[in-house]
Order: structure tokens, then C-alpha cells, then sequence
């Protein structure tokens, strides 16, 4: 995924984009879509700041991804994230 230092998400209703309008970030069970609300949280805040120069809460974020077989070719499937401090 994408990365630096700003966090590339946005959300549309229940649906996270990587790209929107084009690549979805699904999740893989109830830890990931906490993981990704908090993510997102961050985002919100990071957005809300912006001419202050605010950035990430972590150093880093790895998320391991596959095709989501439901949206082949349209969503990628979170199965894990780590947050890097």
C-alpha cells in the first residue's frame, strides 16, 4: 500500500477507499475494520490540522492485502495491520 508521510484513505459511508471511486479496502474480520476506524480517525484529525503541519500517529502503517473475491479487481481484502510507533 502506498504510504509516507500522510495516510492515503478516505471513506464513503461504511466503505473505506484506498483510490475512490476505484479501489475499496475491505476487511477481514471485526480487529481490521477497528484498525481502519482508527486509521481513519487519525486521518480526520491529520485533515482538520493540516496548516499546522500535523502528522501521522505512527511511523508507519503495514497492512497485508489480497484481491477481495467478492470485488475481484475493485477491492483489496485487509486481513492484517501493524502499526509502527
Amino acid at each position: 500500500m502506498p504510504g509516507g508521510p500522510v495516510i492515503k484513505l478516505s471513506k464513503t459511508g461504511t466503505d473505506y477507499d484506498l483510490i475512490p471511486g476505484k479501489l475499496k479496502l475491505t476487511y477481514a474480520d471485526s480487529t481490521v475494520q477497528n484498525e481502519l476506524a482508527e486509521i481513519w480517525l487519525n486521518v480526520q484529525e491529520i485533515r482538520a490540522k493540516s496548516p499546522k503541519g500535523q502528522r501521522p500517529k505512527w511511523k508507519a502503517i503495514k497492512a497485508t492485502v489480497v484481491h477481495d473475491p467478492q470485488q475481484f479487481g475493485k477491492a483489496s481484502l485487509v486481513q492484517q495491520i501493524q502499526f509502527v510507533n
